[in-house]
Parts: structure tokens; C-alpha cells; sequence
């Protein structure tokens, strides 16, 4: 549990208009006390709670913040209820529950927001526009008002809003929230941020920005896939690949860089589909040689130790660590779940919700078809001997 001592400490200390000084002089410790327990870098001793919290007329719950932890273990406990809830309604009525109880928290909110929209394409579009919408576009605007200067959750939500609105309301959404210049909130933050030499704030929006930047590059605009000769798909995923090779400074023989980290579901993904290509051009040896530096580079990220740090071995995206917490066996039959991480902030310590790191095997499973990237490359090749073995590996790693 992080305490907040600290901080409420001197919140109050200021409410009261007092130096440090002044403060150790009514509490009978060293002014230098105070500034380490401003600081964080100690606790005051329990004997002493009382006493601070008895000075600024508040209880001892209070003073160490655990109020507000409870109200975070508890909005945590409620979204995992409301993950692992399968009947839909429950689903809604448990995150409108925790949105009563919790009509301040963007991320209550913001749950009850996602469900509904996940939920709505169950429905008929008509229901959406005349019912469910209208409920979507509400609790839209109170996240907008609890969360306006948090970029993350105001542009996600206004994404997820234009993508939901029927027809006649997306000229509107985007009248209300886009403009003639096409400038992003993000993006006019990161050139206040940089003009006014604000570095800390500036790296933040700079490393999440080059992230969505290279991430979109990778799955969607370099990369090769509506119908396209599998040559031209064999360049480009090779090329993908060596480029993330360069980015992490990988030199080994392999093309997939057998080393776990961040970038590993774009490496697989991008394996996947080379090898899918490779099949469809006839080279089957290297099709199978792709295979297996796949399953090399899954094999490590399940034999990770718990507790290690992973990041994308990139000092421009230094931002981003994980922790490695578990390794669960697979949920479901043609997929591992190679790890469980959470999230670190730049003081080491875990923020947001555990992450399941799961890698989709389609190789194995005979006449898949994955939306516009089938996987007809496989079919050609399934009889091979080399093929089999390595469609054997796999099936161990889902045991």
C-alpha cells in the first residue's frame, strides 16, 4: 500500500499557512523531519499520527490517505468483477453500480463507457441509434468533464464515440470535437510541452506518440496485406523485422530476435504472416525457419523469471516498463498465454491493471482464416514433414 503522509502533510501544512520550521516547532521534531516526511523519503513514527492528525483536526485514516486507498482497492475489485462478469446486462448493471459508488472516478466511468460500447455490437444498429446510444453519449460527456485534461482518456473516448454514433450524428461529434487544422490534443500539448522547455511532461507525450506512430506503421501502413502478391508481402514483413532488429540493436543470426520484450506480439504477429507469404511463394524451408524462431522467441517469454522488467530495449520509449507477474496456463486451445504483466511508473511501482500477453498460434489450426489475412499458405504446406514437427511444438506450449 503507497501512503500519502507526505503529501497530506504539507496540503496541509499550507492550508494553515505554515513554514516547516513552524510546523516542527508545534510537533517537537527538527524542521528537517518535516521536509523528509514532505519528501516521502520517511514515515512519521505511529506513536506521532495521533498528534499530527489531533493538530489538523482530522482523523489518523485521513492523514495516511487510507480512505482513498480503500476507495482504490474497491473501484479495482469492481472493474475485475465487471471483466470477468460473461452475462452482458450484469456487465452494465455491475459498472453502473460502481459508477454510483464512485461518481467521481474517471475510471468507473470510463469502464461503464467501454462496456457499453462493447455490448452495443450485439445489438441491431437501429437499437444502438435509439436506445444504448444516448446512454453512450452521457456518460461520454462525463468522462469529457472528469477527465478533459487527461489526453489518454478524453481522445480514446471521443474515438470510441465517432466509431459507435450512428450516421446522422458523426458530422456533429466531429464538428464538437475535431477541427478545420486537424490538430490533435495530444499533439498541441507535446508543442506547448517542448516550447516551454516543460522536458518531463514533453517525454510523456513524445514516447506515447512515437509509439502509436511506429505500432500503426508496423500493422497497418507499411505492412502489406489486401491482396497483394506474397512476394510483396515476404519484403515487407522481412523488412519490418529488420527494422525492429535495428531499433532494439539485436546483431544475432536469427530474423525474429529471439529476445523477449515489448515489441514480442509485433514480432510474432509479423512472423506469422511471413511465413504464411514464404508458403505461398513455395519456400517452404524458410516458411518452417521462420516457424521455429517464432516458437524460440515464445518459448523465452514462458520461461521467464517472475518479477522481471521487460521494455521495449529502446532508450527513445524508455517510458514503457513492465513487470513480469505470472505465467497462467492457456485459456483456450489454439492460444498461450505466455505471461502476465503489469504496468511500472517511473518510480518502479505497478499502476493499472494486470495485462494477459497472449500469442494466437493460427498455424495450427487448419483452414483458419483471420479477416482480409488468411492463412491459405499453410494449407499448401500442412502434409509437409518439417511442417508437422513444428505444428507439434506448438500444440505443447497450448498443454
Amino acid at each position: 500500500m503507497k501512503l500519502i503522509i507526505g503529501e497530506n502533510i504539507r496540503r496541509l501544512r499550507l492550508a494553515k499557512d505554515l513554514t516547516q520550521e513552524a510546523l516542527a516547532e508545534e510537533l517537537g521534531v527538527s524542521p528537517q523531519t518535516i521536509s523528509r516526511w514532505e519528501g516521502c523519503s520517511s514515515y512519521p513514527d505511529v506513536e506521532l499520527l495521533p498528534e499530527i492528525a489531533g493538530y489538523f483536526d482530522i482523523s489518523v485514516d485521513a492523514l495516511i490517505g487510507a480512505d482513498i486507498v480503500r476507495q482504490q482497492a474497491h473501484l479495482k475489485a469492481g472493474i475485475r468483477m465487471i471483466h470477468e462478469e460473461k452475462d452482458p446486462e450484469k456487465r452494465i448493471q455491475l459498472a453502473e453500480q460502481l459508477c454510483r459508488e464512485h461518481p467521481q472516478s474517471p475510471r468507473a466511468w470510463i469502464t461503464l463507457f467501454n462496456v457499453l460500447v462493447d455490448e452495443s455490437y450485439s445489438e441491431d444498429s437501429s437499437d444502438i441509434s435509439n436506445t444504448r446510444y444516448s446512454e453512450i453519449k452521457k456518460t461520454a460527456e462525463k468522462i469529457f468533464t472528469l477527465s478533459r485534461e487527461n489526453r489518454i482518456d478524453y481522445d480514446s473516448t471521443v474515438r470510441r464515440l465517432i466509431e459507435i454514433a450512428p450516421p446522422e450524428d458523426v458530422q456533429n461529434l466531429l464538428d464538437r470535437y475535431a477541427n478545420a487544422y486537424d490538430l490533435s490534443r495530444g499533439g498541441l500539448l507535446e508543442h506547448r510541452h517542448k516550447e516551454r522547455e516543460e522536458w518531463t511532461m514533453y517525454e510523456v507525450w513524445r514516447q506515447n506518440n512515437l509509439l502509436r506512430e511506429l505500432r500503426w506503421w508496423m500493422q497497418a501502413r507499411f505492412r502489406k496485406q489486401y491482396g497483394n502478391p506474397p512476394e510483396t508481402d515476404v519484403w515487407a514483413m522481412t523488412t519490418l523485422l529488420r527494422f525492429l532488429n535495428l531499433l532494439t540493436g539485436y546483431e544475432g543470426d536469427a530474423l525474429i530476435d529471439p529476445t523477449p520484450d515489448l515489441w514480442f506480439s509485433d514480432k510474432q504477429m509479423l512472423a506469422e504472416f511471413l511465413a504464411n507469404a514464404q508458403a505461398l511463394c513455395g519456400q517452404v524451408d524458410k516458411a518452417c525457419r521462420t516457424l521455429e524462431e517464432m516458437l524460440d522467441l515464445i518459448e523465452n517469454c514462458v520461461s521467464l523469471p517472475l518479477g522481471t522488467t521487460m521494455t521495449y530495449r529502446c532508450p527513445v520509449l524508455d517510458t514503457f516498463r513492465y513487470k513480469v507477474t505470472g505465467h497462467p496456463d492457456p485459456i483456450e486451445k489454439e492460444a498461450v498465454v505466455q505471461l502476465q504483466m503489469i504496468a511500472l511508473d517511473s518510480q518502479g511501482e505497478c499502476f493499472g491493471e494486470q495485462e494477459n500477453a497472449i500469442a494466437d498460434l493460427e498455424f495450427t489450426k487448419p483452414g483458419i482464416k483471420t479477416g482480409v489475412n488468411t492463412m491459405e499458405g499453410f494449407e499448401l504446406i500442412r502434409e509437409n514433414p518439417k511442417f508437422k514437427e513444428i505444428v507439434e511444438r506448438a500444440k505443447r506450449l497450448l498443454k
